[in-house]
């Protein structure tokens, strides 16, 4: 035991000084912006207006990705599913079409599985349409669709910043303890 504290204190030692700021900002700067992100939705979302619509086709689609190997000895090929649904709604007199299930922002799935069951959800012959107001052609069928990006900034940035605050909390324990 005594070992492993003695690798961590010299570790703290190396990089508490400076080490948490090369943590902490960023951490924080990469949260920040993930909140940003999803708050924009968050907030836009609840003003839109809903409307029935029908669904006009739905299935499930593929793309094959080449993604380069982590050992860096080639690539490999992997297939994407994803949710592909069209669907028929009227705002005033007008008819709109939409595709998709949120607002520019649709999950990838790994499985195809996964994808039919989302396509699922949707294709009845009456749903839900949310669609904005200020803009009847922008719509979704689920309002809650961020992506992926704001998980992996937030995904990052918050274990970033919780090291570095551990960084200086350690760094402080220590410059206590010896002074």
């Amino acid at each position: 035991m005594d070992e492993r504290l003695a690798s961590v204190g010299a570790f703290v030692e190396k990089w508490g000084g400076i080490g948490p700021l090369f943590c902490i900002f960023p951490g924080a700067l990469l949260t920040a912006v993930a909140l940003l992100w999803m708050s924009v939705h968050w907030v836009s979302a609840p003003g839109w207006a809903t409307v029935e619509g029908r669904v006009v086709s739905a299935g499930v689609s593929s793309s094959n990705y080449t993604v380069r190997r982590s050992s860096g000895s080639g690539t490999r090929s992997e297939t994407r599913y994803s949710a592909d649904i069209a669907y028929a709604y009227n705002v005033g007199g007008r008819d709109y079409t939409g595709r998709g299930i949120g607002d520019g922002e649709d999950w990838n799935y790994f499985s195809y599985e996964s994808a039919a069951d989302a396509v699922a959800r949707y294709n009845r012959p009456v749903l839900t349409v949310y669609y904005d107001p200020a803009d009847p052609g922008r719509s979704a069928l689920d309002t809650n669709i961020f992506g992926i990006v704001p998980w992996i900034l937030g995904g990052t940035g918050l274990p970033l910043l919780g090291f570095g605050l551990w960084l200086r909390r350690s760094r402080l324990a220590a410059t206590r303890d010896v002074g």
